[in-house]
Order: C-alpha cells, then sequence, then structure tokens
C-alpha cells in the first residue's frame, strides 16, 4: 500500500489586473530610485562634471536600477513575504485605481493654473537647455557676470537640470518637455503613489479611500497653497512634485517597515538604499525637501521605537536623511545660504494650506481624530492590522507636533524665515488621511462608514472649488498646453523671440515668464517685481529704472502720469529696450513710445520695436 503524497496548496496565478499594479508599482520604485541617482549625479555636476556625460551615465544607472527591481520587490509586506510588495486589492480595483491615474494624467494635460514661480523654475530649465550645463549666476537676466540674484546657492535642487538636460538631448523644446509631456506622466504618478499609500496602510477599503481623497484634491481650488493646489494643479514644478509623489511614497515605505522586520544584514542594507535614494529624491524636487524628509523619517520612526526595534529606526532616520543633510550643508556653507527670508509674515501654517472654509478644517481635523481613535479602540480604525494602526497614528501625532509651537517656530527659524514655512504641513500626508474617512469599519447597513463618508463629501462639496475654475485662476484648454495665463501671452512671447533684439526687452511679468521658458538668449529689462527688487545689491543694475519700466509694462496706472514720461523714455535709452511690450496701452504709453515701430497687438497687448 503507497502512502499518498500530502496536500499542496494552490497557488493561484495572479490576475491581469494584479501583474498590471505589480508592473505600475515597479515603475514607480524605479522612476523614484532614479530620481534620486540623478540627484546625487547633479551634484557631481555642481562640483565640475559635464552635464550631457552625465545624463548617459544616469540612463545607464536608472536601466540598472530597473534591473535590480525586476529580480524582486526593495520592501515586502509582512503578510506577503514571498510575494508582491504591497497587499493585492483585487484585479478589478486595481483597474479602476489605473483608471483614475489616467483620469487625473488627462485632467492635468488640459488645465492651465499658471505659477510665477516658473519664471525662475522652467526659465532655469531653458537656460540648462539653451547651453548644457549649470547656470552659475544669473539666468533670468541674462547679464554675465552677475551673481544669482535669488534661491540657495549652489541650488540643490535637479529637477530642472534633468527637464533642460532632456530638453537638449531629444531637441525637443523645454516648454514641451515640462509641460506637454512630463505633466501627465507626474499626475498619474501622484494618484498612484496615494494608492500605493492606502495599501501600505491596509486601508479596509483602498479604493473608496482614494476616490474620497481624489475629490479633496479636485476640490481644493479654495485657496492658493491648498494641497490640491499644490498638487494636481502646479504639478509640473518641483515642490508640487515632492508634495504630490514623494511624501506618499515615503509614508508607505516607513509603512511596510512597521509591519516587516528586517530578516538580515543584506535586508536591512536594501532597505537603507531604498530609503537613502528616496531622500535624494526629495530634495532633488525641491530644497523644502532638506527639512520634510527628515521630519517625515522621524516621525515615521517614532512606532518603531515603542516597539524597542532600534536599529531599524535608526537606519530609518539616518538613511533618508543622508542627502537632505548633504544638501543642508551645502546651502549652510554657501556665501548667501536658502534666502527663504524674503517672504511675508504667513501666521499658522494651517490658515495657509486650508484656507478660511471651516467645514474643511472639521473635515481634515475630523478626519486626523478618527485615525487617532484607532489606538484606543482598534475595532473602529480604518487599518486593518495593530501595527499600522500603531504606526499611522504616532506619525501623525509626531507630524503634527511639528506644525505647533514650541516645534514651529524653531523649525521656522531653521528654514531662514517664514515664506515656506507652511510647507511644514506636508509632513503629514493629509489628502490620504481624509480619505481614510472611507475606510472605517461598517456597521449594521453600512453604518457609520456610510454616514461619515456622506458627510466628507458634503464638507469638500460645500466648500470646495474646482481646480480648473476660473475663480481659480484656471482655465481648459487644448491636450499638452502650455501653462501660460493665456495663449495671447506665449504668441506675444514668441514675437518678442523673433525680433531678435540685440538690446534688452520689455515685457509685462506674464509675457517675460514665458519668454523665459521660449529662450533664456535674450535679457528683459524685468520680470517678477520681487526679482527686479532684488537687483538692489548688483552694482549698475540700475534697478530703480527697471522697476519704474516694469511697472509701466505691468499695467501700474500710478506710474503712468504725465511727469514720468521723460523718466520713462530715459529709462529706454538707458537700458537699452529696443523691443517693448506693455499690458492696457494708453494715451501714456503711446507718447512714452511715439517714433517707436507698432508691432503685434493682441488685447490686452501692445508692443513697439524701434
Amino acid at each position: 500500500m503507497t502512502a499518498e503524497a500530502p496536500d499542496r496548496p494552490v497557488v493561484r496565478a495572479p490576475s491581469a489586473g494584479a501583474r498590471a499594479g505589480r508592473f505600475v508599482d515597479g515603475c514607480l520604485d524605479v522612476a523614484v530610485a532614479g530620481f534620486g541617482l540623478w540627484t546625487l549625479l547633479c551634484w557631481g555636476v555642481l562640483a565640475g562634471l559635464p552635464l550631457m556625460p552625465v545624463l548617459g551615465l544616469w540612463a545607464l544607472g536608472t536601466a540598472g536600477i530597473a534591473a535590480w527591481r525586476v529580480r524582486r520587490p526593495w520592501l515586502r509586506d509582512a503578510d506577503a513575504p514571498g510575494g508582491p510588495a504591497l497587499p493585492d486589492p483585487g484585479g478589478a480595483r486595481t483597474w479602476v485605481a489605473l483608471a483614475a491615474a489616467l483620469a487625473a494624467a488627462a485632467l492635468a494635460s488640459v488645465v492651465s493654473r499658471p505659477d510665477a514661480d516658473d519664471a525662475s523654475f522652467v526659465a532655469r530649465s531653458t537656460w540648462v537647455a539653451d547651453h548644457g550645463a549649470l547656470p552659475a549666476g544669473d539666468f533670468v537676466f541674462g547679464e554675465p557676470g552677475w551673481p544669482a540674484t535669488f534661491g540657495s546657492v549652489p541650488n540643490v535642487s535637479s529637477i530642472e537640470a534633468l527637464f533642460g538636460a532632456l530638453a537638449r538631448a531629444t531637441g525637443l523644446p523645454t516648454g514641451d518637455v515640462v509641460y506637454r509631456y512630463f505633466v501627465p506622466l507626474a499626475a498619474f504618478a501622484a494618484v498612484w503613489a496615494l494608492w500605493v499609500l492606502l495599501r501600505a496602510w491596509h486601508a479596509r477599503r483602498p479604493l473608496a479611500s482614494l476616490a474620497l481623497a481624489l475629490a479633496f484634491l479636485l476640490l481644493g481650488g479654495y485657496a492658493h497653497a491648498t494641497f490640491g493646489n499644490m498638487h494636481l494643479a502646479r504639478i509640473w514644478q518641483g515642490k508640487a512634485v515632492l508634495l504630490a509623489v514623494l511624501v506618499p511614497y515615503l509614508h508607505a515605505c516607513v509603512a511596510l517597515l512597521w509591519r516587516r522586520r528586517a530578516t538580515g544584514r543584506a535586508d536591512l542594507a536594501r532597505t537603507a538604499a531604498v530609503l537613502a535614494a528616496t531622500g535624494l529624491a526629495a530634495v532633488g524636487c525641491s530644497s523644502t525637501g532638506v527639512f520634510l524628509a527628515p521630519l517625515i523619517a522621524g516621525s515615521a520612526a517614532l512606532a518603531l521605537l515603542v516597539a524597542r526595534r532600534w536599529l531599524e529606526a535608526v537606519v530609518l532616520v539616518v538613511a533618508t536623511s543622508a542627502g537632505p543633510a548633504v544638501a543642508g550643508v551645502m546651502t549652510v556653507l554657501s556665501p548667501v545660504g536658502a534666502r527663504n527670508e524674503g517672504g511675508r509674515a504667513t501666521g499658522w501654517l494651517w490658515v495657509r494650506v486650508l484656507g478660511d472654509e471651516p467645514a474643511i478644517w472639521a473635515l481634515v481635523a475630523a478626519a486626523g481624530l478618527l485615525v487617532l481613535a484607532g489606538l484606543v479602540r482598534p475595532r473602529w480604525c480604518a487599518a486593518l492590522d495593530r501595527p499600522a494602526q500603531i504606526g499611522l497614528s504616532l506619525t501623525l501625532l509626531a507630524g503634527f507636533a511639528c506644525t505647533v509651537p514650541p516645534a514651529y517656530p524653531v523649525l521656522t527659524a531653521l528654514m531662514g524665515g517664514d515664506a515656506i514655512a507652511f510647507r511644514l504641513a506636508w509632513v503629514l500626508p493629509v489628502p490620504a488621511v481624509v480619505g481614510l474617512v472611507a475606510s472605517l469599519p461598517a456597521r449594521r447597513l453600512g453604518l457609520p462608514v456610510l454616514p461619515a463618508v456622506a458627510l466628507a463629501l458634503a464638507a469638500v462639496l460645500a466648500a470646495g472649488q474646482p481646480l480648473w475654475s476660473a475663480a481659480n485662476g484656471a482655465a481648459v484648454g487644448r491636450p499638452g498646453a502650455w501653462k501660460v495665463r493665456d495663449q495671447a501671452d506665449l504668441a506675444v512671447a514668441r514675437w518678442i523671440v523673433d525680433q531678435e533684439p540685440r538690446g534688452r526687452y520689455l515685457a509685462p511679468g506674464q509675457v517675460a515668464l514665458a519668454t523665459g521658458v521660449l529662450t533664456s538668449e535674450l535679457r528683459p529689462v524685468g520680470s517678477r517685481m520681487d526679482y527686479v527688487l532684488s537687483l538692489g545689491q548688483v552694482p549698475g543694475s540700475q534697478v530703480e529704472q527697471r522697476a519704474l519700466l516694469q511697472g509701466v509694462a505691468d499695467g501700474d496706472t500710478a506710474l503712468r502720469v504725465p511727469e514720468n514720461a521723460e523718466l520713462v523714455r530715459s529709462a529706454l535709452d538707458d537700458l537699452d529696450v529696443t523691443v517693448a511690450c506693455v499690458l492696457s496701452p494708453d494715451p501714456f504709453t503711446a507718447e512714452a513710445f511715439a517714433g517707436w515701430a507698432p508691432g503685434v497687438a493682441v488685447a490686452p497687448w501692445a508692443c513697439w520695436s524701434r
């Protein structure tokens, strides 16, 4: 009589949806690690390495990272030691999440909410594309030998350099690389990073939570610095990529650490490498990452310390903070530092990011309290397992402590002023926390989750405003349109470029911004007024004449008075202005440019050339 073979567990092949989800998870991992590598290499360019060969080296390194990631996920969930890195929510849910990410990419591609910061960020990329190197000084006004007039020196962020290098390598216009191609990719990654985070937290209903989080973001046009406006509405800027992609991704990485102990030195080293790359990527997106990444790591390490996992807590903080620490040292040792002190006082940061909408305040506070309630009553927590409940609650407590006294004033002072202090709120993944309301446990007839979700949606709908609304300073255009205030701005900027002015050109701020995206070879009288005023310490900058002309171009009626006519004509001569465009032309500007040849006239602009 032969013995029967023991029963073996049946291993089912993953569904097509699960395979697609794992593939996109891997793409996100490679993108983050690859950008971390680029940041490190870009710092080498600051030290003297040539930019374009470094771009080729980065491409090879990213291919190696992709090959490493194909072999196995870097960080795994405790419940799946031999399987996927994250819980599989089911093929159908994955397809819906993919559709949501694609829809966000399409929306971001057609919504234009221009931002004056592009006068420095995208203009830097254009300079890199035109010259094949990083600027060593001024790149906005085009004056040889001028020092950089704003921002940290050296510039530790690397995303603008990557855009410029890719534009030069491909021959594409910088505006196309940034606005047409990167925007949909980044918007997709932002939604997928939220999906990854909700799965890493083991949310009961990750898809419902994703939908609620997206509603909170898409209707976030009620104030300038909301999470929505600093998310999809400005996704091409490095600081928006930091908030929308890197913050949830880093929180997801540490959530996997809560659930699974390192199994050896190799596993711990691999974890450290992933965290170090993420910290580098955060700094590469924005200098805000110098503070944000270590604060997130420190907040998340609290759960590991409570569990007496000392070594893993140290690895988490040290590895994540390594890149930001190096960037911080470079900034502190530079002659000018971060130069964030120019901003006006903004008060408590939550007023800046949540606006003055009581319903939004109530929603965010209630969502945070519901998460914290999981510490006391685990059965009512939105996360399914105890490690995620404890880790999430402690992280929120520690993160919130960074945004209130006594920590908030100290951190604000360390950041060099409160111009960007409101970004300390980004320590908390607020959209994902709001989304967890939809993952509350259900009782009879779906209570209490159904009323909670209904109240959350009511708050968002009552106080929210679509990101694409005109009241939010946005407009809907054709897919891939450049993020300018109006296409007339871009048309006038193209006219200025076509004139090939030998001297300087004068244009309103929005037109000068668009011109700086088209080319770095022309010299403007001014750009943003705060940039013009920053020239005060530069010898021979003629800042008073620049400010006068820029104010006239921007439509300042207080400057368009008869007694300024001769001053304007003299300033035009002294600054060698050969092409000029102004906003809302009037008899004063007609007199100031008398004798000039009329150029393009597209409402509300009028242009002349000598």
